[in-house]
């Protein structure tokens, strides 16, 4: 026999003697293992010990000079060759540790060089460039899934790392990590994903532990992530957004990324008065404790970004209304739009005479512009009329045709200020507005007409629109002569340039 050894069968086995290795017994199943490895002539030699009983779960094993046969009724008889993967074994605690017995021998020629050995509860790899690890329970299945060594993954390059939150372990490899916890399952964290996560503080973060792994093939390339507190979505133009919480129901309910907002630019950031919002390629979602949260998109979107914002948060969704119309309301104020008058914005003393006048409702319809200062106040046009504001006055709205009125006599620098809505119930279907210098007075009749000055004070006299004079007919015009003349429906007010009111009564 081969280095002058020598052997002897017995009804039982047999007793193996070389000068080097001494004589042991050899028998059952380790002996049938050595002998399908050649005996002394395969890679173990002789044996050097007797067969070692009283293992785990009825396990025994034997040494031999080029490594040991382990054996237990459940796993069957293997080789556990002298060498990395059964160093690493025995840090695992041999068959007493978290892998058990091994399930097959080593199997070499694996990609870059590895080789792996599987146990009852995981397996072993090692390889030159990622050393060797043990992959054990619901991380090694994970793996096995995403292609082991082949995959995406590659080799393990620690071992399993246990006591993390809620009793969670993780493993790094080669192109990522796996994370395992008893709750969350087994799932694979790699690339920018990854990285965005542990911005967050791993499991410890408010994210908690990943529920998927990265999902890709999502519109513009982008990917996502699950975990217990969230979402990561990654898109190559934004990278890594966390999507949580309220914020991320809303940004659910219009269909994620395939909705107007599309994907989310900017994580969540503080606003006013204790919210959060996000934006997103198409618009802003708001949170306002105790209000709600809501998202701002379309055209009000835009307006709102014009205004920087000014509005504050959105305290109520986008509510369609008259004429394909919508609004929008803000901590600041409110956002109208319609196709035909596009987005604009309703604040203040303005918004309050809009809405006494019936909001869109109402004769003056939808704003056409913002507000827009003038000389001591502002002012805010309507498809059916405008309002102007003065601190000294507040907010009054006017009709159309007293607005077009209004603008054709220079009405600020005239009339000044309105101080009355329009007022209706005169004579024959009349009505007036008032100004901080006069009126403008409106019949069926006689159409709106200006009453300023000397002349409104002398009409004033005979009763207004109820004396003989009726309504005017005329604005105020002068004559050759520099007099200043009304006409009226009941006669005409002459004021010359350097006298007192006279009234003419008859046909002006």
């Amino acid at each position: 026999m081969r280095d002058g050894g020598a052997f002897q069968n017995y009804q039982g086995g047999a007793i193996i003697w070389s000068p080097l290795s001494g004589a042991h017994f050899s028998w059952g199943a380790t002996r049938g293992k050595w002998a399908s490895l050649g005996y002394e002539n395969g890679p173990l030699g002789y044996p050097v010990t007797d067969e070692v009983g009283g293992l785990r779960g009825g396990g025994v094993y034997q040494v031999y000079q080029g490594g040991v046969i382990m054996f237990s009724p459940a796993s069957g008889a293997y080789l556990s060759s002298f060498g990395p993967i059964r160093d690493k074994w025995a840090e695992t605690g041999f068959e007493n540790g978290a892998l058990g017995y091994p399930v097959s021998d080593v199997i070499t020629g694996l990609k870059d060089g590895g080789s792996y050995q599987a146990y009852q509860y995981g397996a072993i790899f090692s390889s030159p460039a990622a050393g060797t690890h043990a992959v054990t329970a619901g991380i090694y299945g994970k793996w096995r899934s995403q292609g082991a060594e082949g995959g995406p993954l590659g080799y393990p390059t620690t071992d399993e790392f246990r006591g993390l939150r809620n009793g969670g372990s993780w493993q790094g490899f080669q192109g990522g990590a796996i994370m395992f916890s008893p709750a969350s399952g087994a799932a694979v964290s790699a690339g920018p994903i990854r990285d965005k996560w542990a911005s967050t503080g791993f499991e410890w973060g408010s994210l908690g532990y990943p529920v998927t792994d990265v999902i890709t093939g999502l519109k513009e390339g982008g990917a996502f992530q699950n975990y217990q507190g969230g979402s990561i979505l990654w898109t190559p133009a934004n990278g890594g957004i966390i999507s949580v919480g309220a914020i991320r129901n809303v940004w659910a309910g219009q269909n994620f990324e395939h909705g107007v907002l599309g994907y989310p630019t900017t994580d969540e950031y503080g606003t006013s008065g204790g919210g959060v919002a996000q934006n997103y390629q198409g618009g802003v979602i708001y949170f306002v404790p105790n209000v709600g949260t809501y998202a701002v998109s379309g055209a009000i979107f835009t307006k709102h970004e014009a205004m920087g914002r000014s509005l504050g948060a959105a305290v109520s969704p986008q509510v369609a209304i008259k004429n394909g119309g919508l609004y929008q309301n803000f901590q600041n104020g409110s956002i109208l739009w319609s196709p035909a008058t596009g987005a604009h914005v309703s604040i203040g003393a303005t918004r309050g005479a809009w809405a006494q006048a019936g909001y869109e409702n109402g004769f003056l319809g939808y704003p056409t512009s913002d507000e827009i200062p003038v000389s001591g106040g502002v002012k805010q046009t309507y498809q059916g009329g405008s309002i102007y504001w003065t601190a000294a006055l507040g907010a009054f709205s006017m009709p159309s045709e007293f607005s077009t009125k209004f603008d054709a006599v220079n009405g600020l620098t005239t009339l000044g200020f309105p101080g009355t809505n329009r007022v209706t119930g005169l004579k024959d279907g009349g009505s007036f507005i008032n100004f901080q210098k006069g009126a403008l007075i409106s019949s069926p009749a006689t159409g709106v007409r200006l009453s300023v000055g000397k002349t409104r004070d002398a009409w004033a006299g005979t009763g207004f629109e109820w004396g003989r004079l009726g309504y005017p007919t005329t604005d105020n015009y002068v004559t050759a002569d520099g007099s200043t003349v009304q006409d009226f429906q009941g006669g005409r007010i002459t004021v010359p340039k350097d006298g007192a009111a006279r009234i003419d009564y008859g046909p002006s």
